[in-house]
C-alpha cells in the first residue's frame, strides 16, 4: 500500500461518520467561521446546509474554504451539488449521515 493509499484509509476511519468541523469562508477578504457536521466519502467531505444560507453564498462567491478540529486541518475547494435527495446524488444519500439529516429535515422517524 502506498503512502497516498495508506492516508486515504486513514481518512475513512477518522471521518467516515457523522463529525464537526468549524468550516472556514471568505466574503471580500472577510473570513467566516462555523461549526458544521460533515461526512467523508471517497475522497471528500460532504455537509448538508440550506441553499440560501451564508456559507452557501459565500461559496458560490468564492469556492475556497478551510476547515478544522482539533488537530486536523483541510483546505480545498468547495462545490455545491445540491440537494441530497436529487437522483444525481443517489450515491452518497445512501449513507447514515445523510438519511438522519433528511429525515430530520423533513421531520421523518
Amino acid at each position: 500500500m502506498t503512502s497516498y493509499e495508506n492516508s486515504l484509509n486513514i481518512l475513512e476511519v477518522l471521518f467516515a461518520k457523522d463529525y464537526q468541523f468549524a468550516l472556514a469562508t471568505s466574503n471580500d477578504n472577510i473570513p467566516s467561521v462555523r461549526f458544521v457536521d460533515t461526512f467523508y466519502d471517497n475522497g471528500a467531505f460532504y455537509i448538508v446546509s440550506y441553499a440560501k444560507s451564508q456559507k452557501v453564498q459565500e461559496i458560490e462567491k468564492s469556492n475556497k474554504i478551510s476547515m478544522c478540529n482539533k488537530l486536523y486541518r483541510f483546505t480545498g475547494i468547495a462545490h455545491n451539488i445540491g440537494h441530497p435527495l436529487l437522483e444525481k446524488n443517489y450515491g452518497i444519500r445512501c449513507h447514515g449521515f445523510f438519511m438522519k439529516v433528511i429525515e430530520r429535515e423533513l421531520n421523518v422517524s
